[in-house]
């Protein structure tokens, strides 16, 4: 994993397992439950090959436009096949968002997190969402994955009473973070409602 000097609150990854995390996410994730629900994410987007399947599937139409239909097919390959990629996009990250969940469950992590993660980027989407934007987005809307996930911890995942949302540990490596990113950051001390699974 590699920190990206950015204060932009985000996260990617890319074929081979590389993730990485721009230093805004850090410092505007309120726990550690919350930034290792955006790791598993990204994890999920790795071990599921996201990125190189829908890498094939753009070479796969491209060539198979243009052996089939010639000019038509490449004025069909530059309109058409991008919005249908878009489609495999979202489907993608709705599929790392469930893969994910099941992660942050079996490492220990309160999955609710996960939900509280969308929830925060919720806000970001409605500022920014013009219609155009949402149909040319490769993410579906956060609350889109807030409802989904709710679901499937309603469905899927059994409640128990130790799960880890925060450690001190965590607070020491975003005023880290925020020192080496030269930015202001107001150290937030685990809540009391969080020292109970605090490690």
């Amino acid at each position: 994993m590699k920190v990206v000097d950015d204060i932009e609150s985000n996260a990617y990854s890319l074929p081979g397992g590389f993730i990485h995390v721009y230093g805004g996410l850090i410092l505007s994730a309120d726990n550690e439950a919350e930034l290792a629900a955006a790791l598993a994410h990204e994890t999920a987007h790795v071990a599921a090959r996201h990125f190189t399947k829908l890498c094939s599937k753009k070479q796969i139409s491209k060539w198979s436009s243009l052996i089939l239909a010639g000019p038509a097919g490449f004025l069909f390959w530059r309109t058409a096949v991008p919005l249908l990629l878009l489609r495999s996009a979202r489907r993608a990250d709705i599929e790392a968002d469930l893969v994910g969940l099941e992660y942050q469950y079996a490492s220990g992590y309160d999955p609710g997190e996960f939900v509280e993660l969308w929830k925060s980027l919720e806000d970001a989407d409605k500022k920014e969402e013009s219609f155009r934007h949402r149909i040319s987005d490769s993410h579906p809307l956060a609350s889109v994955h807030v409802s989904r996930m709710n679901n499937s911890i309603a469905r899927y995942l059994p409640s128990r009473t130790e799960d880890v949302v925060d450690t001190s540990e965590f607070h020491e490596i975003k005023d880290r973070v925020a020192t080496l990113m030269g930015v202001q950051h107001l150290r937030s001390e685990p809540s009391a409602a969080q020292a109970r699974t605090n490690r």
